[in-house]
């Protein structure tokens, strides 16, 4: 790992690929949701009940982890976080009962999860970067998320069937295991680095090596700025409430992806494996949709791209209502979920860094998905219910619907320039 040259395309890589397993984790749930209720015991309401608790955490615990990554470094989080998703993944095998379940898989995961997050990720590598290349990492690293769901999906899938789910939470293990040493690499000091930012050409420094401080932090006088101010300064002001509203109901909408619209395609009478294969299918477009949305906040408005992207989901969610229930169908309807899925996150971090800067990035942009998996549990949670109860989740789907619609009209409001008094030290 130390043979590795410390520059952009190696950085991105690194994140990429750590961020793929969470988000392709995350992008599964459905797929693993029949045979953790078969290892279990347990029915379909109480496992989507514990992985609805398991996006709740992914949310509430991002800025909590920022903060501690403030007084800390993102170093100790993120080997935390690999820590405690080893540590679900082998006891999720042997959970018979709800409150077991519960804790491997809910608990420990989700937090797991919530450690190694987006934000967290991207702030270690956005500070050794140009702040032109920022929206780039960050559709990149967003995209990772789709390109776990697509491998995973099928993969998954087959180890269920061949080795079980003790072969397959194994599996999940060894990814997780291999985050500690990333981590290492991704924090470390660079030999002969002293407090410099980054990339600098100045000195006659090639332009994609890098410098870190020895702790791997910010050394900006902005650092000093305590959470709590941090996170009022945030809710005063208008911009960064319309996001949180926005990105909460994005929540919504994306817990119906990842929770049951592998088991809705069941319902259509397709076969586990067909319907793996077109959550592959949707996680591919999860990339495309990703990186298109990260060269388009470059050149748009990002505030146009946020509401664009969330009005196209109002019409994708009217469409689900009355497609037909063939493979094609359901599979040219895939493409377009995913092109309009994952594709939010890159104009939401990009408009938090407008007017916030990298420190207060992963802090500010944790507190965003506490709404967005407040909301995703309450869509997991209740598409389980009415699954149980009802057979089915149009009445999940219109819901969803009309939160996307109060989405769109909120990005669009949004006021798309720096906030009085806060400049962001640029990136040199």
């Amino acid at each position: 790992m130390s043979l590795w040259r410390r520059n952009l395309f190696t950085l991105t890589f690194v994140i990429c690929f750590i961020y793929s397993l969470n988000g392709g984790l995350r992008g599964n749930c459905g797929v693993l949701m029949a045979p953790l209720c078969e290892s279990s015991g347990l029915n379909y309401a109480d496992v989507s009940f514990i992985m609805a608790v398991c996006q709740l955490l992914f949310g509430v615990l991002q800025p909590l982890f920022g903060v501690l990554a403030l007084k800390s470094s993102e170093r100790v989080v993120l080997i935390g976080g690999a820590l405690m998703l080893t540590a679900g993944f082998a006891l999720t095998p042997f959970c018979r009962s709800f409150v077991s379940l519960l804790f491997a898989f809910g608990i420990l995961v989700g937090s797991g999860c919530a450690a190694v997050s987006f934000g967290m990720l991207l702030a270690v590598v956005a500070r050794q970067v140009k702040s032109t290349q920022t929206n780039t990492v960050s559709g990149l690293l967003n995209a990772s998320s789709g390109v776990g769901t697509t491998v995973l999906a099928p993969l998954l899938q087959y180890l269920c069937v061949a080795v079980g789910l003790l072969g397959t939470m194994f599996f999940l293990g060894v990814p997780a295991l291999l985050i500690i040493p990333l981590t290492l690499w991704l924090c470390a000091k660079k030999a002969g680095a002293h407090e410099d930012k980054a990339l600098s050409t100045s000195q006659g420094q090639p332009e994609n090596e890098l410098k870190v401080s020895d702790t791997g932090q910010d050394t900006e006088p902005e650092a000093k700025t305590g959470a709590l101010a941090m996170l009022r300064e945030a809710l005063r002001d208008r911009t960064y409430l319309f996001l949180l509203l926005g990105f909460g109901t994005c929540g919504f909408h994306m817990a119906i992806l990842e929770t049951h619209f592998f088991s809705e395609l069941t319902l259509f009478g397709i076969s586990r494996s067909t319907a793996s294969f077109i959550f592959a299918l949707y996680g591919i477009f999860t990339v495309l949709g990703s990186a298109l949305s990260g060269l388009l906040c470059n050149h748009l408005p990002m505030r146009l791209v946020l509401g664009s992207i969330y009005g196209m989901r109002v019409f994708l969610v009217l469409i689900v209502l009355v497609i037909p229930s063939s493979v094609w169908a359901l599979a040219l309807f895939t493409v377009f979920l995913g092109l309009s899925s994952d594709s939010t996150v890159s104009p939401t971090v990009g408009l938090i860094l407008r007017h916030y800067g990298v420190r207060k990035m992963a802090t500010l942009f944790g507190l965003t998905f506490v709404t967005h998996q407040s909301s995703a549990f309450v869509s997991a949670a209740l598409g389980g219910v009415l699954a149980e109860s009802a057979g089915g989740f149009t009445v999940l789907w219109l819901i969803d619907a009309v939160l996307a619609l109060g989405a769109s009209l909120l990005s669009y409001s949004v006021r798309e320039h720096p906030v009085s008094g806060v400049q962001e030290k640029p990136l040199n």
